[in-house]
This record gives structure tokens, C-alpha cells and sequence, in this order.
């Protein structure tokens, strides 16, 4: 399907398009486990599984999605961490490449779209044992389930729902717990046949439960046909803070020849990683140029969201939606103790906000020859903990980006994003054409429900729980005879932006092999 044909058909299709969008019901997600937990391979856990191969629940087990064809694991990532006397490996994050909006019956994904009338990004992603949670979820959410709750969060997925990121900082937002790790209560959700609780343990190992660490939500993985591309990151072999000396990570980056800030490539056959994009075209190993021949490990890409143009090799991303103009999409999260934050780096988008391992980052060109990651979405939209908004954890170690004071941030660990269609506010939850007092019954009889709820059950904003938001939508719509539902955050320019948008971007199509 030519661009154009392909923006003819979604302006034809509308909503329609968006409700055909793979769902988490209808293809099931894949994701990697952290070494230290039960689920991997000794010395963190039994096994049978290695940190480094992509996993999908099984019910009641988990299992290798059927389109890996590789007889060792799923990746042929061989070596031994450099900080390890046993052979571990570990995947940190993972993407097929087509991440955005993906279209089942066409074969084709989109990158995101900056149209806040018509979508909305919706982020899915884990934490770790370690996550506290902002404290305005309802539950489930990294609050409930983090550290100070249920202690069960670094083994679920949660979802927050925003605005177009990339235009500034956003204010704070909360997340729903969308899977558990193990399907059982307190959270109960769909599950992910991983091990729970997984308490906070600093200083010693192994950990008691597991750690999600790479995910993708919704890409169908088919046996040798589709998608043809797996795209990841490996450990770096720097110290974790919370982790006992000596220093416990891999180092899996390192002995294949590559860096933890690389982005490399596979395929589903499993043959060897090679590079895709140098950790220095996002701003990584201290933001160095591109063409020098120092290259360090010490920047570990931890979360990743890739949209590739079906050019094989990476056109470098130059600020947000640099790829409407041809470029690929990458967005990534860096994990802790990384080098730029162990002392401020400012966000390169100019919004003075130091980054965090929460946020959301983008690369952006600041020179012919330089990248410096920027905030696409900061971590205080995601519902999660940072310092520099009052938050934070102490956990009994130095942290030396605040001074050696002991506080620290919630950690981003995995990531994919949903382009989904912006929701009708509605808070006529009796379908009875007014909104009025019964309406409002509802929802206070409702709240909170943390997933599953309907607008029938006081859900007015169509994200699957009754919050204070919907209240707040009941309260302006209260009186209004007929009700009628209305379009969330309408900007009229930006539909006319979004179409025009569809025309300059490249489709991906992955076609079976034939």
C-alpha cells in the first residue's frame, strides 16, 4: 500500500481503523526476565530459561513465542559477562520495529502521530522491585503494587495513557496495572506465569521473585514469517547501586563486542546480533560525537520503542518527530548508575528539568556531529516517582547524582507504546440522555476501580478504571440535556496536522516470506 493510499485509507476508515488495532487479548505479548530472579537460569534462579531469550506466557508456563526458529534460545548472544564467573546473559529491552500504530490486515505500522485531538499514546511498562509509585494510583498501579505496597510490581505491566509527548512537560499522571506477573491476588490481572512477591532486597542475591525486563505488547511473532527484524539492547557490565559487591551485572554488551547503549538486530532464525544504532547517535557514553573512536560502556539503554523505516540501516532521530520527515522513531529509558545520570544532565528539549531513569527520552541533534537525549515524556506522566517533584525512595545507599544524599528515583525498566484513538468523554452512565445526580451514584459507587470498568460502571474517559478524572468529566457535563459525547482535548488544527503528517511518512509493511 502506497502513502498515499494508506492516508486515504485511515481517513476513510477513521475509528473504525483503530478498533482493528492488535490488542493485548488478541496477540500474546512477549517479554525477557531479569537474571537475578527464580525464572532464569542459575545463579540468580533453576531456569529453565536464560535471561537473554524473549519469552510468552504459556498458561500455565511460560514458553518461546513460536516464530523463534533458534535451537539455543531465541538470540544466539553467546559470551560470558564480564562480571560474572557463571555464563549469564540478559537481555534489557526489546522491539520489532514496528511500534506505534500497527495495522493487523495490512501488515503495516505507523509511528505516532503528534494529534491530540484524534490519539492518544498509550504506554505500557514495567518497573522494578525498587518502583514506590507517585501515590495517586488507585490500584492496581506501581504504587498498590511497588514497594511500598504489595511488593509484587517489577514482575507486572502497567498503563498510562497521555497526550502527544514531545511539547513539554506534562502534569502528573497515574497508571493501571494492566497484566500480572503471576495472576493472582492482590492484583488478580491477566498473568504473565512469572514469579511473585519480589520484595526489595538490597545487598543480596538472588531475588526472591522475578523482574520483568525487556516487553512488547502487541506484535505478532509468526514462525518465520513475521515480523522478520528483532531489535534489542544488552546489559552494560557497570555497578547497580543495590546490588552487592562485587558488581553483579552482566556485562553481556560488552562480551559480544557492542555497548549497553547500543541498539542492535536479529532475526527470528536467531543469528547473531549486529549493531543498528550507536548508543552516540541517541546522546549516550557522555553524549560523545559520533565519528570518535572512544566507545564506553557506561550508558545503559534500559527501555526502548523503535519504528523503523524499512531502511536497514538507522536514519538517526533528530527531536521528536523527526521521522513524519523520514527518519526512524526511537525512544528510549537509561537504567541506573548510567554515566549522564550520575551527575544532572539537563533535557536537551530546553525544558531545565534534569532526566531521569524515568522519563521518556528522545535523541536530539544539537550539533552536525552530536546527540543529547531530550524528555519526550517525563516520568511524572507515568505515575512514577521522581526526586525533583518531591518523591523518591531512600534505600540506604549513597546516591551521588543528589550529593550522596540517600534518595532515589523509580527506574523505567521496560516499555512499548500503543497510537490509540482519543476517547469520548461521556458521563451519562445510564444512557438515559441527561447527566444528572444517578449518574453520579455510579461513579461513587464504583470508586475506585482500578481496571476492567465500563462506562456503565463510571468510566467516563473510556480508560478501563473510575477515577477522580471522571468524576471531574461528570461535573462538567452535569445538567446537559441531551449529553451529547464529546471528543477529548479538541485542538482543530490538529487534525488537519495529523493528515498532513500521514503523507510524509513512510508505511512499514513486513509481507510474509515467501
Amino acid at each position: 500500500m502506497g502513502i498515499k493510499n494508506l492516508a486515504k485509507f485511515m481517513v476513510v476508515a477513521g475509528g473504525a481503523m483503530m478498533a482493528a488495532a492488535i490488542s493485548a487479548e488478541a496477540s500474546p505479548p512477549t517479554y525477557s526476565v531479569d537474571f537475578q530472579g527464580p525464572t532464569a537460569v542459575p545463579p540468580g534462579g533453576s531456569g529453565p530459561f536464560s535471561a537473554a531469550d524473549i519469552l510468552a506466557p504459556g498458561g500455565p508456563s511460560l514458553t518461546i513465542p513460536a516464530g523463534f526458529v533458534g535451537s539455543a534460545g531465541t538470540l544466539a548472544i553467546g559470551g560470558f559477562g564480564i562480571n560474572s564467573e557463571d555464563e549469564v546473559r540478559e537481555l534489557d529491552a526489546l522491539s520489532y520495529g514496528l511500534d506505534g500504530q500497527f495495522f493487523p490486515d495490512e501488515l503495516v505500522a505507523i509511528p505516532l502521530i503528534p494529534d491530540r485531538e484524534q490519539f492518544r499514546q498509550s504506554w505500557t511498562f514495567s518497573v522494578d522491585e525498587f518502583a514506590v509509585g507517585n501515590g495517586l494510583g488507585i490500584g492496581p498501579s506501581v504504587s498498590t503494587e511497588g514497594a511500598g505496597g504489595a511488593r509484587e510490581a517489577s514482575a507486572d505491566i502497567y498503563r498510562s495513557r497521555t497526550g502527544p509527548g514531545g511539547f513539554g512537560l506534562l502534569g502528573p499522571g497515574t497508571n493501571v496495572g494492566v497484566f500480572d506477573g503471576n495472576g493472582a491476588a492482590p492484583f488478580g490481572g491477566p498473568g504473565l506465569d512469572l514469579v511473585e512477591p519480589n520484595p526489595p532486597s538490597v545487598g543480596s542475591l538472588p531475588d526472591e521473585g522475578d523482574n520483568l525486563d525487556a516487553w512488547d505488547l502487541d506484535t505478532p511473532v509468526f514462525r518465520n514469517e513475521f515480523p522478520q527484524n528483532v531489535y534489542f539492547s544488552l546489559d552494560s557490565h557497570f555497578p547497580e547501586p543495590f546490588e552487592p559487591s562485587p558488581p553483579v551485572n552482566t556485562g553481556t554488551a560488552v562480551a559480544n563486542g557492542f555497548v549497553g547503549g547500543d541498539v542492535l538486530v536479529s532475526d527470528l532464525s536467531g543469528s547473531a546480533p549486529s549493531l543498528f544504532a550507536d548508543s552516540r547517535f541517541l546522546g549516550l557514553n557522555g553524549g560523545m560525537p559520533f565519528d570518535s573512536a572512544n566507545d564506553l560502556d557506561v550508558d545503559d539503554l534500559d527501555a526502548l520503542v523503535l519504528w523503523n523505516n524499512d531502511n536497514p540501516e538507522y536514519d538517526p532521530v533528530t527531536g521528536p518527530y523527526s521521522w513524519l520527515e523520514g527518519t526512524d522513531m526511537l525512544l528510549f529509558s537509561l537504567r541506573r548508575n548510567s554515566d549522564l545520570l550520575q551527575t544532572p544532565t539537563l533535557d536537551a528539549l530546553g525544558s531545565g528539568m534534569e532526566i531521569t531513569e524515568g522519563d521518556i527520552l528522545v535523541p536530539v541533534q544539537i550539533s552536525a556531529t552530536e546527540w543529547a537525549p531530550g524528555i519526550f515524556i517525563n516520568a511524572e506522566a507515568l505515575g512514577i516517582a521522581t526526586v525533583r517533584s518531591g518523591g523518591g525512595k531512600s534505600w540506604g545507599v549513597k546516591n551521588p547524582r543528589y550529593e550522596d544524599r540517600d534518595i532515589w528515583d523509580d527506574e523505567l525498566d521496560a516499555l512499548d507504546v500503543q497510537q490509540v484513538e482519543a476517547p469520548i468523554l461521556d458521563a451519562n452512565f445510564d444512557n438515559d440522555a441527561d447527566v444528572d445526580g444517578i449518574d453520579f451514584l455510579t461513579w461513587q459507587q464504583n470508586f475506585p476501580t482500578g481496571f476492567g470498568a465500563t462506562n456503565a460502571t463510571g468510566d467516563a474517559d473510556g480508560d478501563g478504571d473510575v477515577d477522580q478524572m471522571d468524576r471531574a468529566i461528570w461535573h462538567s457535563q452535569y445538567g446537559v440535556t441531551p449529553a451529547p459525547p464529546i471528543m477529548a482535548v479538541p485542538e482543530p488544527s490538529s487534525l488537519l496536522l495529523g493528515l498532513c503528517a500521514l503523507t510524509l511518512i513512510p508505511a512499514t509493511r513486513k509481507r510474509s516470506r515467501s
